[in-house]
Formats: C-alpha cells, structure tokens, sequence
C-alpha cells in the first residue's frame, strides 16, 4: 500500500517538480548558448553588416510590466477596520444593483439568442426566415429544411365488415368503408401518375394498350393480397420491416429503432425498451414470426402534398404517404434472466420445437414458448422528396366491434411481452 501511494505521489507532484526542474535547467542551457553565440558573433573576422551587427547583438531587456513591477516598492497605506467595513458594503450595494438592473432588462425585452415562433414574428422576419429557409436548401440540398413534424396521421382507417342490416350504425359504417375505397383509389391513382408506387416502375418498359387497362382497375384493388397486385412490392417491404421492427424491440436495440420508427412513434417505443430494461435489465429476449396466418394487406392509404418548398424537390416529389398495414402472424416470445432461467410459460408438447424459417432444431437450452396468433394496424410513412427507407408512425387498435377476433392491446405484439 506504501509503495502504491508513493508512486502516485511521485507521478503527481514529483513529476511535476522535475519537469519545473528541467525547464529551469535547459532554459538557463539556451540562454549560455545564446550568449556565447553573440559573442561568437561579434568577434567573427568575416565580413559584418550593420543588420547582422544589430541583430547579434540586440539582447532583449526586462519587460514593461516586469520593470514597473521591481520599481514600484512602495508599500501600501494600512486602512482601519472601519473604512474597510464602510468600502465592502458600497461593493455589495453595486452588485446587487446591477444584478437587479440586467434582470429587469431580461424580463422588459426578450434575450436576442432565443428564436421566436412563425406566429409572433413581423412581417419583415417572416420574409427573412423564408429567404434563410430558401438560401439553406441551395447550399444544403440533401437537407429538408422545409420538412417539418407531422403532427396529425393522415385520415387512414381500419375497415370493418358489415351486414345487411338496416341498422343506423350498420349504415354508417357501410358509408365509412366505401369513402375508405374511393380514398384508397384516389391514392393510389396519385401514386402512379407520379410513377412512385413502391417497387414497381411503371414507365420502365412500353405496354400495351391492353396492360394499361388492366393497371389501370388496379388501382381500385388496393386491398388485395394478389402477387400481381400493384401493392404487392410494397407488402413485402412491409413485412420485412415488422420482421426488424420486432427483433429490435426484443434486443432493445435502439439504435436500430430509430432507423424504423418516427420520432412520433419512437417515444412510445423508448419507454416500452425502458420498461423492458427495468424489469428485466440484464435478460434476454427472443422473438420469432412463425407463420403468417392471412397474408399482409394494405387496408388505407392516404398521399398529400406534404414538401412545401417554392421550387421542385431534387429528388422524387413533394408526395407524404400514409398506409394502414394489418399483420395477422403467429408469433412467440421467449424471456430469460440473466442466469438463462426461462420466466416465459413453456409452450405445449403439441407444438413443434423447430425454430420458424429454420432446418435445426431448438437448442438445447432454449424452452419453446408458446405461441400467439397476433394482429396488429400499423401506419407506415414515406416522404417521397426525402432518400430513405419507409417508417412506422403508429400504431391502430380495432374498436370494439372487432376486439373479439383481435387480442387485447396487453397481449399484441412483442413489445407488450417486452415491457411485461
């Protein structure tokens, strides 16, 4: 232990002293050196000029400040105990006046740094933030200055089926489902006349008259669940990015979630990995899709013009787009601690043990959970003038009328199993 603090001490303050030590040592070194060089200088037989002449043997005197200091050794005048109290009570009075004069003139106008808002500012400001605003996009045209939150959901919404029923509420939910169609098919019409519906290219080769008629109703199918559907690229993109989606959530990789969600859905999101790394911080969680019960269906979508900018975006268009996704999946989710003990109840001997899209068997230390029939309304984004991926905004719950065929909120999805 002696020797421990020792050597602290010495890497501390004997360090440090000897590098004092050394500075003083080379600096005297530098100024023998330079003496001697002077001197060297001015009795060298070569030939001598008045400008090497005055620069040898210039020898740099004591400072202003240096010199005023040795000089001035005059002591200062004692002051009684009286004066000095009288003096540190006017310093104090000061203070506290300026302090209170700078805080009325914060409050009486606003501090210069603070940013105001669109609706407070003049006229004048509002046509200074457009310029700013129009000079930032040219100089940074991969940025979106013009993007701004979206705070509403465009008006997607979950279908329900109907009967023949002269019922008032049978009646208006026949209504609601056939504006939801003719809304469908206006949005997908805007889709292809932008030629942006997902993964397809409708201009890449030449049709027939024929095949433009037939794209042509297909834009009244956008519920379809076809292969040959307009939508059908889009759904799987839509699989594929639930499949990441409950993966990320069940390693409480945020990093990754924040790739797939907005920043709407991401607070949501966050607080259910919190509550996941509270309840169980050092555990582990494993996810598997095992089969997909009805395929993916697009039941609502919606486009607007959501980039606002004087001039064209320079890359794909000013559309948003909001599409309502129905996931109807078997799914488990099996929970260990931190020791690898199983807090998930097993799943029945009836069900296989092999793991979804795999060959092998479960391994040995793994207990099959139980698995769930679970579906799920998410509203996937994309913001056409921006280069990235699709996002998910949201999540819809079915009313009443449909929650018997739907699990409860507590049970849906990996995220409740997560936080739980």
């Amino acid at each position: 232990m002696t020797s421990q603090i020792s050597l602290r001490r010495f890497l501390s303050h004997g360090l440090s002293s000897n590098l004092r030590t050394a500075s003083s040592v080379a600096h005297g070194y530098h100024a023998r050196r330079n003496a001697s060089a002077t001197a060297g200088t001015l009795t060298h037989k070569g030939p001598v000029t008045a400008k090497t002449t005055a620069k040898a043997a210039h020898v740099p005197g004591p400072s202003a400040t240096r010199k005023g200091a040795s000089s001035n050794t005059s002591r200062r005048k004692g002051t009684s105990p009286a004066m000095a109290a009288a003096s540190s009570a006017a310093q104090t009075a000061t203070t506290a006046q300026t302090e209170q004069n700078m805080a009325q003139e914060a409050v009486s106008s606003p501090t210069p740094g603070v940013a105001k808002k669109y609706a407070d500012m003049t006229e004048e400001e509002k046509e200074r933030e457009v310029q700013r605003l129009l000079t930032y996009s040219e100089l940074m045209p991969t940025v979106d200055p013009f993007g701004q939150e979206i705070v509403d959901t465009l008006d997607v919404m979950i279908p329900y089926p109907t009967t023949w029923s002269p019922s008032k509420n049978n009646l208006h939910q026949m209504q609601s489902n056939t504006s939801n169609y003719f809304k469908n098919s206006a949005a997908l019409s805007m889709l292809m006349s932008y030629d942006c519906i997902p993964g397809i290219n409708l201009n890449a080769h030449k049709k027939s008259w024929t095949q433009n008629m037939i794209d042509s109703f297909k834009r009244f199918h956008v519920h379809s669940t076809q292969p040959d559907a307009l939508i059908a690229p889009f759904r799987q993109i839509a699989l594929e990015m639930y499949e990441e989606l409950n993966r990320a959530v069940a390693s409480r990789n945020e990093r990754a979630l924040r790739d797939l969600v907005t920043f709407t859905y991401q607070k949501q999101i966050s607080e259910l990995v919190k509550a996941s790394l509270k309840n169980n911080p050092k555990g582990r969680l494993l996810w598997q899709l095992h089969r997909i019960i009805d395929p993916v269906q697009v039941v609502s979508i919606r486009t607007s013009q959501g980039y606002v900018g004087p001039t064209e975006p320079r890359f794909g268009n000013r559309l948003m787009i909001h599409a309502l996704v129905k996931f109807d999946t078997e799914q488990s989710l099996e929970i260990y601690s931190a020791r690898g003990q199983a807090l998930h109840p097993p799943a029945p001997k009836d069900q296989p043990y092999a793991i979804a899209d795999a060959d092998k068997k479960l391994e040995k230390w793994r207990v099959p959970a139980e698995r769930r029939r679970v579906t799920e309304y998410l509203v996937m984004e994309k913001k056409m003038w921006v280069q990235g991926p699709w996002s998910f905004r949201e999540q819809m719950w079915p009313s009443s009328s449909e929650a018997a065929a739907v699990a409860p909120p507590a049970e849906v999805g990996v995220a409740a199993g997560a936080a739980s």
